[in-house]
């Protein structure tokens, strides 16, 4: 689980004198999507971040460009967090929802120091529908979520499903994206590596069939 959330940005502009009003029209429309999830009004909250208080933001929390990158993509893992959570019966499954946990990726054997040691590694992904045995997670469906999708953090998002594959290659893997940045070939491209692609955004109403895709996975 992720340690700052939506929530965190919120509260640190309700405590600013500068940013005490932008946090009160923020929080009002935080908790309207976090009750109906709505996309249209998710898509008016992210706006809201990035095009009309952009520079208000920022001054308030003292933080850089990045800074208003984090509090979009952390809200967008939310919501998207939420929506299974309020869309599938996971519980009755047996399943669970990971939000931003460790997951292996690699095992194999290396050599240290002239010692066969076994290792692993792991990476987090934004979201990860499986199980818990033990310490480690079961990945089903591993689930990246981007506001801006552009050519970089598409090869790093299709590195990290590269190496998951190959370790498991029944692992569902899917990209969320709000705005496409990258060039068009690299979407099929990707399909290579990604078993699903959606854009969340109130024209395209892809959040729809992406639960109904994650409904029909789970219960094949």
């Amino acid at each position: 689980m992720r340690k700052a959330t939506t929530e965190t940005y919120i509260k640190k502009l309700l405590k600013s004198e500068v940013g005490k009003k932008i946090g009160e029209i923020l929080q009002e429309q935080y908790k309207k999507w976090k009750q109906n999830l709505e996309l249209k009004d998710f898509y008016h909250f992210i706006q809201l971040i990035w095009k009309k208080y952009e520079k208000e933001i920022m001054k308030a929390l003292k933080g850089e460009i990045q800074l208003i990158g984090q509090f979009r993509a952390f809200a967008f893992e939310e919501y998207v967090h939420d929506l299974i959570l309020r869309k599938t019966n996971l519980k009755k499954l047996g399943l669970d929802i990971f939000w931003n946990e460790p997951i292996e990726v690699w095992r194999g054997i290396i050599i240290d120091q002239g010692k066969l040691i076994e290792e692993t590694y792991t990476t987090q992904f934004d979201l990860t529908i499986g199980k818990q045995q033990n310490k480690t997670i079961i990945p089903l469906i591993v689930i990246e979520t981007k506001v801006d999708v552009d050519a970089p953090r598409l090869k790093a998002v299709m590195a990290n499903f590269s190496l998951l594959k190959t370790l498991n290659p029944s692992v569902f893997c899917t990209l969320i994206y709000i705005n496409w940045n990258a060039k068009k070939t690299l979407k099929h491209i990707a399909k290579a590596v990604i078993n699903n692609i959606y854009q969340f955004n109130p024209e395209e109403k892809d959040e729809t069939k992406f639960i109904q895709d994650i409904i029909n996975y789970l219960t094949i």
